[in-house]
């Protein structure tokens, strides 16, 4: 198993959801990917992907987690981030302010 983290900007990963790569995201999560996506996801981009991956859910990949955290920056133009994480029986992660940054924890589990 691989731990990863893949960047997409909000363009790029609505582009994928709408063009039925949504296969290749699942298969990153399940491999142990954390997605970030530059931006902030609409309700309804949140339910269709919360749908799509009830659909794989197993034994090993449990399903996913939105964080949605501001990037630290310049007060006026604050950017928000998407952080989607997967839920695997071998590991847990997590997303934690710390000192006003941000961090993806994962914990395995043995």
């Amino acid at each position: 198993m691989r731990i990863g983290i893949e960047y997409f900007s909000i363009d790029f990963f609505r582009k994928l959801l709408n063009k039925g790569y949504f296969h290749q995201i699942v298969r990153k999560f399940r491999s142990g990917y954390v997605i970030i996506v530059e931006g902030s996801l609409s309700p309804l981009e949140k339910s269709n992907i919360l749908k799509e991956i009830m659909k794989v859910i197993d034994t090993e990949f449990y399903g996913i987690e939105f964080f949605e955290v501001t990037a630290p920056g310049r007060i006026r133009r604050k950017k928000m981030v998407t952080i989607i994480t997967p839920k695997l029986r071998m590991m847990n992660f997590e997303v934690t302010r710390h000192l006003g940054d941000y961090e993806i924890l994962f914990h395995l589990r043995s």
